[in-house]
This record gives C-alpha cells, structure tokens and sequence, in this order.
C-alpha cells in the first residue's frame, strides 16, 4: 500500500527491522495522492500526548484516505490497541 501514498514508513513489510524505529513525520502535508497522504503506524493508546512520530501533519485533495493508520510491531499492544492523532484531513 505505500507504493501509491504521498508519504509511509515502513508499511510495506511491517515486521521487526530496526530502519522502522524512531522514524517521524511532522509538520508536513501531502495532497493530490493515489491511495492515501500517509501509511503510518499508529502509536501505544492513551499516549497521543506524549507521541510524536506522526503530528501535526495535513493531508488534502486526496484520491482515497487522508492517512491510513497501521499496528506497530514494534509498539506495546497494538494486537488491541492502537491509535493515531494530531492529524487533519480534507477533501479526500
């Protein structure tokens, strides 16, 4: 799926690698893509205060989702939970 996304990290495998860790976005936008603006794992619930590998980003004009949220396999619990924030999306 990143193959047509204006911007991922480490979606395309999603298995351990250590080239996936502390990998961020922000502050960034993305617009006129195919599939989504951004492919990226999600952080550990209830820590969107304190995660700041995917914030404050903006996706637009966008021929699918604004951004498409995966599991970490590198995160706490994300076979349960997973979450992503500080993000806005229009015209998707």
């Amino acid at each position: 799926m990143d193959k047509e996304s204006c911007v991922s990290i480490c979606a395309y495998f999603n298995k351990p690698d250590s080239s996936c860790y502390n990998n961020k976005i922000t502050n960034s936008v993305a617009f006129g893509c195919k599939y989504a603006g951004f492919v990226v794992p999600g952080h550990d619930c209830d820590d969107s205060d304190n995660s700041d590998k995917f914030r404050n980003n903006v996706a637009h004009s966008i021929d699918g989702a604004g951004a498409n949220i995966f599991p970490d396999v590198t995160g706490d619990s994300h076979a349960t939970c997973y979450e992503g924030s500080h993000f806005a999306a229009y015209k998707c």
